[in-house]
């Protein structure tokens, strides 16, 4: 009987540590992560130094100091464009522009520092080019925003995408049906999930909608499907995926909401002062 209360602890503790980590590993399936080295123009890496993200649609800011082996890593960073800041007292002030991140992505960016003796501030522009992706073995294929609003779709239905994504297949078009493809204005079942990811078992893949599974239990349909003029980035991820995924026998199709940014408050403060103007 002395025992007991040692054991209720010890169990105890293992939950909480398990909910601490699925906690983790839902977070990283809608937000992205920043890592790289701080070196010298030598090569030699520069532990303390100051990194800084700052997203250029929200003004969201997150500060990290380098390690002693000069690496940093800013986790939890929402999808969108950054401008990255390396700093310390004796070296120019570098900045990287423009770096776009992706749901769900692990993005390395190194940082070159120079050595002067006065506040000098170097800028490279990244023009928004996609980064490399080598800190993870899967295969992904992303719907940016821009490709979201732009392309055309006759129900709206965001899932028609997957057609675009290559090594998917829309089952219902491989059998002849072209009448049912997914999104079509002839498919009458809204929440058709019935594709297949490289090879996998149809209607076998997991769908997230803001990191939280999308999917009916019985058949494995899509539970919501989103306006397509609401979503901000559509992935599909096959291949070895990530160990936080489960629930599937294909690819998990990752799908993210939009959410507000410097640019939509600005309009929607104009619009309703331009409104009250009208009226008055």
């Amino acid at each position: 009987m002395k025992r007991l209360p040692k054991i209720l602890l010890t169990l105890t503790t293992l939950l909480m540590i398990l909910c601490l980590t699925q906690t983790e590993s839902f977070a990283q399936t809608i937000t992205a992560t920043l890592t790289g080295e701080v070196k010298d123009p030598q090569g030699a890496v520069i532990p303390g130094a100051n990194v800084t993200a700052v997203s250029n649609e929200t003004g969201l800011t997150k500060t990290v100091t380098t390690s002693d082996e000069g690496t940093y890593t800013i986790p939890f960073l929402p999808p969108g464009t950054y401008n990255v800041t390396a700093e310390k007292a004796g070296f120019a002030r570098t900045v990287r522009e423009n770096i776009r991140l992706e749901i769900a992505q692990t993005a390395s960016v190194d940082i070159a520092l120079g050595v002067t003796g006065e506040q000098v501030t170097v800028e490279i522009e990244s023009n928004e080019t996609p980064l490399l992706q080598t800190e993870t073995s899967n295969l992904e294929t992303t719907i940016e925003q821009r490709l979201v609003e732009d392309l055309p779709s006759i129900e709206r239905n965001i899932f028609s995408f997957v057609n675009l994504v290559p090594g998917t297949i829309d089952t219902n078009i491989a059998l002849g049906n072209p009448n049912s493809a997914i999104g079509s204005s002839t498919n009458r079942n809204f929440f058709d999930s019935n594709f297949a990811v490289n090879g996998g078992r149809a209607s076998t893949n997991d769908v997230l909608l803001d990191g939280v599974t999308n999917t009916i239990g019985d058949f494995n349909g899509v539970t919501i499907s989103p306006p397509q003029d609401a979503v901000r980035e559509f992935k599909v991820v096959s291949g070895v995926a990530p160990a936080e995924y489960g629930r599937t026998g294909g690819g998990i199709v990752l799908c993210q909401l939009r959410t507000a940014t410097r640019e939509k408050s600005l309009y929607a403060a104009s619009d309703c002062a331009n409104r009250e103007n009208a009226d008055g």
